[in-house]
């Protein structure tokens, strides 16, 4: 099935409508040179802590497929508050873990609607 919007577009109808919108992204990262990362962790994490600091940063972690008994699967998820996919991406490109080839990255749009009463109120 095919929408006949774009999710920008998505995002202007829902404006209006009193209804939670907002604009996320989601950064997809995923080993390229893990050999490197623990060189470069905590950098990574005090980047995390600056982003969250500022009310950039939704979430992050490690996809861990199979449950939590599984091993790591090398590919983690950062959530951003972000104007533009532009941002996001210069978001994306600042991290260490990319800026320095640990990591490679792909950035995707999250018309974010829908949320836990308690969440909505910390923004």
């Amino acid at each position: 099935m095919t929408t006949p919007y774009r999710a920008t577009e998505l995002f202007e109808q829902t404006q209006g409508t009193g209804q939670f919108v907002k604009k996320a992204y989601i950064i997809r990262s995923e080993f390229i040179n893990p050999n490197l990362f623990d060189d470069v962790i905590k950098e990574h994490r005090d980047y995390l802590d600056k982003l969250a600091a500022d009310g950039t940063l939704l979430a992050a972690g490690p996809f861990v497929p199979g449950g939590s008994e599984s091993r790591y699967s090398g590919v983690g998820m950062i959530v951003v508050y972000a104007d533009s996919e532009d941002d996001a991406r210069l978001i994306a490109e600042n991290d260490p873990m990319h800026r320095k080839g640990v990591r490679k990255f792909t950035v995707d749009f999250w018309l974010l609607k829908h949320m836990a009463q308690s969440y909505i109120e910390t923004l």
